[in-house]
């Protein structure tokens, strides 16, 4: 109930929802939606966190919404149900964590890492298979102290 559906274009909705204001609409849309909610913060695509590694690409949405863990967004024509789970809740919330455990040659046994982003795995099979891969949004910094050769 935040804000009339006729006012925007729904590119995508659930853990996270994508939309563009209607020719006309876009400061009511804006004063209505960009800023934090009870269960959801909204963004601006030119204000959106560099963490979510969106980029300012002509696809990506003038806004971008955000529900807290656990929560979706839908209206009461597209309503959504996730029973079980969600893809595109924010990577920064705790809850999105995943085990990590790697082991095989070009690994040191042992070695506890701070959190690793989900990007860095491929630059770090690239790296074990002695590939190059393409540029991407991964790194090896954050698993560098788990390889025998960085």
């Amino acid at each position: 109930d935040l804000i009339d559906v006729e006012a925007v274009q729904i590119v995508h909705s659930g853990a996270f929802t994508g939309l563009n204001p209607a020719p006309g609409r876009e400061a009511e849309v804006q004063t209505v939606l960009v800023r934090r909610h009870a269960n959801m913060e909204c963004f601006n695509k030119a204000e959106l966190p560099a963490r979510l590694a969106y980029g300012r690409h002509p696809r990506v949405p003038a806004i971008l919404c955000l529900p807290d863990t656990g929560w979706l967004v839908a209206t009461r024509s597209r309503p959504v149900n996730r029973e079980g789970g969600a893809h595109g809740y924010d990577n920064a919330a705790p809850e999105m964590a995943a085990l990590f455990i790697a082991h095989g040659p070009g690994i040191r046994s042992g070695v506890t890492l701070q959190d690793v982003d989900a990007v860095d795995v491929q630059p770090l099979l690239a790296h074990l298979l002695g590939l190059t891969g393409p540029d991407v949004d991964g790194a090896l910094d954050d698993v560098a102290p788990a390889l025998i050769r960085p």
